[in-house]
């Protein structure tokens, strides 16, 4: 049986890892008690995903995971279950079981939507580091983006610097209430990074 559940990566741990909340997850999944299917042979590791990793320093309100248990359990029981044993900034919010031949969940993610904040303020103005934003210029940029037929980034990777065209993987841009929302591509067909 396969459980994919969604689930909310809070602020006090933004700071930890993709793989030490994949170790999270194994621990309260054990703490929990549930029959999750191991891999076979030297040195077996449970079976379950993430569908995207999260960067560290952000936090997720909607990131996904799935898990393939031995023996049925109700996705309603899951979710109990595993929050009950979770560790504290992890929360498990709903669950549901899908088909064993439906996709893995990373090829199910197209996209991600991210919410940016001025570090050192809040409020519908928003203020950073350097004192207030300015708001004005903040939607000049944007549209400029938006105009622009290319929008040529470096990526730096194991193999070398890469340069890619930004513009096509940026779906949304916008700055209301002191915020900038980036509604951005992440998947097979190329990913836009927050920092970007």
């Amino acid at each position: 049986m396969r459980i994919r559940a969604e689930f909310i990566k809070g602020d006090r741990v933004r700071f930890v890892s993709h793989l030490d909340t994949m170790r999270a997850w194994e621990r309260a999944m054990r703490r929990a008690d549930l029959p999750v299917t191991f891999s076979q042979g030297f040195n077996p590791h449970p079976k379950m995903s993430l569908a995207s990793s999260l960067a560290v320093g952000l936090t997720g309100r909607a990131e996904i995971i799935e898990v393939t248990l031995n023996e049925p359990v109700a996705p309603e029981d899951f979710v109990r279950r595993v929050n009950a044993a979770m560790s504290e900034g992890l929360r498990a919010t709903r669950a549901r079981e899908v088909a064993a031949e439906a996709p893995n969940p990373a090829a199910e993610v197209s996209g991600a939507t991210y919410e940016a904040r001025p570090s050192g303020g809040g409020g519908s103005s928003g203020s950073g580091p350097a004192g207030p934003v300015d708001e004005a210029a903040v939607r000049r940029a944007i549209d400029l983006f938006k105009e622009a037929e290319a929008v040529p980034v470096v990526r730096r990777t194991d193999k070398g610097e890469r340069e890619m065209d930004l513009r096509p993987l940026v779906h949304d841009l916008r700055w209301e209430d002191g915020r900038l929302t980036m509604v951005l591509s992440a998947g097979q067909n190329g990913t836009a990074r927050p920092t970007d």
